[in-house]
């Protein structure tokens, strides 16, 4: 009867490897050789893959117009910098967890301020800028602007919204900067206001 027992014995492991495949799968995966030099089109990644082209300008019609003004209002007390982005200027603050980090992060790594001005010794933040155009007339943009005045009211950074206009008085604007430029000294008399032409407010074409 030895033959009995040994087909016996090839059942049971027959269905020991059944079973064994059935609770216990193997994880299928392909074999990691070096990062992907494909992203999620099919389209190799790497140099070449995509072109690019200088923008006109780093400011739009309406913010070239008012820089020098800025500028002239500042004087040299402070310094005056474009275009900064608000993750650079602000952070989520300490004590929550890395995915409130990570959503409030999200939220302005995308937005910009306008202006910002800092001090002349150490660069610390004096302030933001903002020029406000007609396009924050929209919805979307006023939901943007409140946001934005929120998260500069809970950092405790005064942020200030200048509205586009074919002439600036810089008697006016440096009033408004003066409370948070330190040393600003004394007031110097009111200057003209600095008229542009018209079409140096419009806005270009979406």
């Amino acid at each position: 009867m030895l033959w009995i027992r040994v087909a016996i014995i090839l059942i049971g492991l027959i269905v020991l490897k059944t079973l064994v495949h059935l609770f216990f799968p193997k994880k299928r995966g392909r074999k990691r050789r070096g990062r992907s030099t494909s992203d999620s089109t099919g389209e190799k990644k790497g140099p070449g893959q995509y072109s690019y082209e200088k923008a006109s300008s780093l400011f739009t019609r309406p913010e070239r117009s008012f820089l020098p003004v800025l500028e002239q209002a500042v004087g040299s007390k402070a310094k005056v910098y474009g275009k900064v982005r608000i993750a650079d200027i602000l952070e989520p603050q300490k004590g929550h967890s890395r995915r409130y980090w990570r959503g409030a992060f999200r939220r302005i790594s995308q937005k910009h301020f306008d202006y910002v001005l800092c001090a002349n010794d150490d660069l610390r933040i004096l302030c933001a800028i903002e020029l406000d155009d007609s396009s924050h007339k929209r919805k979307d943009r006023q939901e943007r602007d409140a946001f934005v005045d929120e998260a500069c009211a809970s950092a405790g950074l005064p942020l200030l919204h200048v509205t586009v206009s074919s002439s600036y008085v810089i008697e006016d604007v440096r009033r408004r900067v003066a409370p948070h430029v330190p040393n600003y000294g004394k007031r110097v008399p009111d200057l003209p206001a600095v008229s542009f032409p018209s079409q140096d407010i419009q806005l270009p074409p979406l």
